[in-house]
C-alpha cells in the first residue's frame, strides 16, 4: 500500500469530489480514481457511495478513513521530531487563538509541543482576529488560528470549515433542522461590532441572499453576548463549538443558519516575513493537534479543507 492512496481517500472524503480532490492534490482526475480503486480492491471492500451531495464515505471507508488520517498524522509529527532531534528547538513561540477554540486546543497543542520540544517555551495568547493579525504584523504572535479575510495581509493556510448557529436562550425551541436566511433577517441580533470576523462574515452572507441583519445590540465579550441572550435582550451567531455543550444542557437552544449554510473558514496566519525554524516545528504540531480533535469527534460540525498536516505548511515555506 502506499501513502499517495491514503491521500487520495482523505482528500475525496473531505471534498467529496474526484475533481476537487485531483486539484488539491495536483493530480489528473484518472489517477486519483485509481488510487480509490486499489484501495478498494487492497481490502476488498467499497469505500464511497455516490449521493446527490458527492462521494460519502460507506461504513468500510469511514474505519480506513480514521486509520488513514492517524497514519498521516503520526508520520507528519515524526517528521518534526526527527528534525528538532538532529538540531535541538529552543527559544519561545507564541501562538494566537481565537476565545473560542482555547478550551479545546490550549490543554493538548501545550502538551504535544512540552513533549516533542522540551527546551523550547510555549507562549498562548487568546483575542479576536483583529488581535491577533495585529500581533503578527508587530511580531508578538508567530503564529494564530483565525479566520480567513478577503482582505489579508500575512500568508494565510486554510485549515478547515466550521458551522456557525443562530443561537437563543433555552426555551427558545429554534427548528433543529435549522432557520432559513429570512427568519434570521426577522431575529433580533447580538453581534460583535464591525470589523469583527463573524460580523463581516455574517453581513457578507446576507447582503447575497439580499436580507438585511437586524442588530439590535452590539459588544465584542462572548460572555456578554451569552449573558444578554439568556436575558431575553436578542439571539446571537456563534461557532458551534463555543455553544455546543451549553445547547447539550439546556441552558441555550441552537439551530444551523440558512441553505446556503454559514459558515467560517479558519486557518494558520503567518508573518509575511517567514516564521523561525522553531515556529515552523510548533506550526505542524499545531495542525496535527487540531486535526485529531476534529478527527475524535472533539470538534463536530467541523470540516477539513487540507489532505495533510504539514504538508501545505511545506508549501507555503517554499514558495
Amino acid at each position: 500500500m502506499d501513502i499517495k492512496m491514503l491521500k487520495a481517500l482523505l482528500a475525496v472524503a473531505d471534498t467529496g469530489n474526484v475533481t476537487k480532490a485531483s486539484a488539491q492534490l495536483h493530480l489528473v482526475q484518472p489517477a486519483v480514481s485509481r488510487q480509490i480503486k486499489l484501495l478498494e480492491e487492497a481490502f476488498g471492500a467499497r469505500l464511497f457511495d455516490r449521493s446527490p451531495h458527492g462521494m460519502v464515505l460507506t461504513a468500510a471507508g469511514e474505519i480506513l478513513a480514521g486509520h488513514a488520517r492517524r497514519i498521516l498524522d503520526e508520520l507528519s509529527e515524526a517528521r518534526y521530531k526527527i528534525s528538532a532531534s538532529v538540531q535541538q528547538v529552543s527559544g519561545s513561540v507564541t501562538l494566537g487563538m481565537l476565545p473560542s477554540l482555547c478550551d479545546l486546543l490550549s490543554a493538548p497543542l501545550y502538551a504535544r509541543v512540552t513533549a516533542a520540544f522540551p527546551a523550547l517555551r510555549l507562549n498562548i495568547v487568546s483575542g479576536y482576529a483583529g488581535h491577533l493579525r495585529e500581533g503578527l504584523s508587530r511580531g508578538s504572535i508567530d503564529c494564530a488560528l483565525v479566520y480567513a479575510d478577503d482582505e489579508e495581509h500575512h500568508r494565510f493556510i486554510p485549515s478547515l470549515e466550521e458551522a456557525l448557529w443562530l443561537v437563543g436562550p433555552g426555551n427558545a425551541a429554534l427548528p433543529a433542522g435549522g432557520v432559513s436566511w429570512q427568519t434570521l433577517a426577522r431575529t433580533p441580533l447580538i453581534l460583535p461590532p464591525l470589523p469583527h470576523g463573524i460580523r463581516r462574515l455574517a453581513e457578507r452572507a446576507a447582503r447575497r441572499q439580499n436580507v438585511a441583519l437586524k442588530v439590535v445590540t452590539e459588544t465584542d465579550s462572548l460572555s456578554v453576548q451569552k449573558q444578554l441572550v439568556l436575558a431575553g435582550a436578542g439571539m446571537t451567531l456563534l461557532p458551534a463549538i463555543a455553544i455546543e455543550e451549553a445547547c447539550a444542557c439546556g441552558t441555550f437552544c441552537c439551530a444551523p443558519v440558512g441553505d446556503p449554510p454559514l459558515t467560517r473558514t479558519l486557518g494558520f496566519a503567518l508573518p509575511l516575513a517567514g516564521e523561525s525554524p522553531a515556529a515552523r516545528h510548533v506550526l505542524g504540531l499545531f495542525d496535527a493537534c487540531l486535526r485529531e480533535r476534529i478527527g475524535d469527534g472533539g470538534w463536530p460540525h467541523a470540516r477539513l479543507l487540507t489532505p495533510t498536516a504539514g504538508e501545505a505548511l511545506c508549501s507555503l515555506v517554499s514558495e
